[in-house]
Formats: structure tokens, C-alpha cells, sequence
């Protein structure tokens, strides 16, 4: 049996057609020329394996240039408030001089303390009273100290008998003064005179003190306002207390509450009691229109009913 006819139909009819293609691609001159292109193809371009890929080290930065010129050159910044205190030989505005106006007067002062917590710059007066000041308020002070206290000060200095004449210039306003006794401590007043201010009052005390504060010992609106409002509590018994943020006294803490305070009053003995509020609660920062300033009204204001009466004992 030949190899031919050990295949199959379908095997000898594609060697018979694989035959005649080959022959026809030698015929065309195909027939050896694919296999040598393929091998120059493949010599031409050699295969080369895919390198695997790893993870990269991490990347370190490289050190920051920097240069000694500017390594060497201080640094610059704005100096805080705070920082130009505790640096300057002067402490801003410590030792400066202000002026206010109380009352139609023009009062001189000097700064002496600066509070770096609350801000505030405290001001001794020239006649003993002590007030705390914003940064607008003390700018404001300075301003009138400036335009109108220097002349104050270089009068004092200069010519005494012309410091005189404005400060009697300045207290025309008022029509009745009297000096508040050093001693608080000073007897009260008599039971005589106790019912002659009680006559002069007419069951109007508050309504004779806004007139005597209005007509007789002048002061400004907002000055008049507060002493009245002071007055006016400790008439009805409400008693008074520093409701400062700041400064408050503690939860509780009055001045004579549940007392209904007059004319007629000790008032001497008040003011020693209010001075003793302040040193224990803590003093006012108002310049004294708290309690010293009303209750200084007050004496005045029952001096100016007792004078030229002639009291028998």
C-alpha cells in the first residue's frame, strides 16, 4: 500500500492543493524568498525580555540651599505693643500730661500706670483723684491738654498770680461753696438742725436737690443725670454698686442698701463708709462719680440749707 492511499479523501485532496500552491508560488519565484524575509526580519529586530518593574526607593529631599549672607541677617518684624513697653526706657504715655473737663473746670493730670491686660492707663489728677483711661479716652485727654491745659501748666509755672485768675475765672459758675472737712469722722448734725433741714425740704428732697444742682451748684447735663441717679437710690433705699465689667464689686456687695439715706444724714460718715466699700470691693475707676463725687453734692447741698441759721441749743 502506497502513502497516498493510507490518507484519507479529504488529507490527499489538501496535500493535492498545498501542491499546486507551492507550485504556483515557484512559479511566481515566492516560494524561497518568505522564508528569507522572515529571517532578516527577525535578525533585524531581536527580541528583547520586558524588565520587570520595581518600587523606586523613596525620594529624599535634597538639603535647602542657603545662603550666609542671608543666614547671617537679623529678622525682621513689627514690634507689638507689648514688646515696645517692656524694650523702651519709657513706657508710652507714662508721664505724659491730660486734662478733663468735670463740672465746667478744667482738671490736669498726670499718667502714671498702664494696665497691659485690660488696656487701660491710669491717671492721678493734680488735686489727689485717680481715673482709668481707654486708648480713645487718653487720646481724647491729650488732645485737651494740648489745645488748653499747657497754658494751665505754664501759667503755674511761670506766673502763679495768673494761675489764680483762671482758676477763679473757671469757678464762677458755681454759687455756693464750702470746704469738705478733712476729719469724716466729725460729729453729725444736731437734732435742730437735723428738723430744720427737714423743713426746708418740704416732703421734696430729690425735687429741692435737682434745683440746687440746676440754679445753685452748676454742672453739666450728664454730670446732673448721674448725681441725681445716685442720689436717687440711696433716697429709696436701693443702696448702690459698681456694675463695672472691669472693675465690679462682687455679687451682693452694696453701699448702704436697705437704708434710706437724706440730707438730714451724717453725711461725713458716709463718705468714710463708701471710702471703706472701695478698699475692700475695689476702688472706682470713674474718677469718683460712683459714690464720692454724689455724696460730695450732697454735703453741699445740705451745707447750703444750713448756712446763715442760727441754731439754739
Amino acid at each position: 500500500m502506497t502513502a497516498s492511499s493510507s490518507l484519507s479523501e479529504y488529507e490527499r485532496l489538501r496535500a493535492e492543493r498545498i501542491q499546486r500552491n507551492n507550485e504556483r508560488l515557484a512559479s511566481l519565484g515566492l516560494l524561497d524568498a518568505k522564508p528569507k524575509q522572515k529571517a532578516r526580519s527577525r535578525a533585524s529586530f531581536p527580541f528583547t525580555p520586558k524588565k520587570k518593574r520595581t518600587l523606586s526607593a523613596a525620594i529624599t529631599p535634597s538639603p535647602v540651599r542657603a545662603s550666609r549672607r542671608v543666614k547671617r541677617r537679623t529678622e525682621l518684624y513689627q514690634p507689638s505693643f507689648h514688646d515696645y513697653q517692656v524694650k523702651s526706657e519709657k513706657i508710652p504715655f507714662i508721664g505724659d500730661r491730660v486734662a478733663k473737663y468735670f463740672d465746667g473746670e478744667l482738671f490736669l493730670g498726670t499718667i502714671t500706670e498702664h494696665d497691659t491686660e485690660s488696656g487701660f492707663f491710669s491717671c492721678v489728677y493734680d488735686d489727689g483723684d485717680k481715673e482709668d483711661f481707654s486708648r480713645e479716652e487718653l487720646v481724647h485727654a491729650l488732645d485737651i491738654y494740648q489745645r488748653e491745659g499747657k497754658q494751665l501748666d505754664g501759667a503755674a509755672s511761670s506766673s502763679p498770680t495768673k494761675l489764680d485768675t483762671i482758676k477763679t475765672a473757671k469757678t464762677t459758675k458755681t454759687k455756693f461753696r464750702c470746704e469738705i472737712p478733712l476729719d469724716v469722722l466729725s460729729s453729725p448734725l444736731t437734732k435742730a438742725q437735723q428738723k430744720i433741714i427737714d423743713q426746708k425740704m418740704e416732703g421734696d428732697f430729690l425735687g429741692k436737690f435737682e434745683d440746687y444742682l440746676t440754679n445753685v451748684d452748676e454742672i453739666s447735663e450728664s454730670n446732673r443725670r448721674n448725681v441725681m441717679k445716685q442720689i436717687t437710690k440711696l433716697a429709696e433705699g436701693e443702696g448702690i454698686r459698681y456694675e463695672s465689667k472691669a472693675y465690679g464689686w462682687p455679687e451682693g456687695c452694696f453701699f448702704m442698701k436697705g437704708v434710706k439715706i437724706g440730707p438730714h444724714d451724717d453725711i461725713l460718715k458716709l463718705m468714710d463708709i463708701g471710702q471703706q466699700c472701695e478698699d475692700n470691693w475695689g476702688r472706682d475707676h470713674g474718677n469718683g462719680w460712683l459714690l464720692s463725687h454724689p455724696l460730695k453734692k450732697l454735703y453741699m447741698f445740705q451745707q447750703y440749707h444750713l448756712k446763715d441759721v442760727t441754731v439754739s441749743v
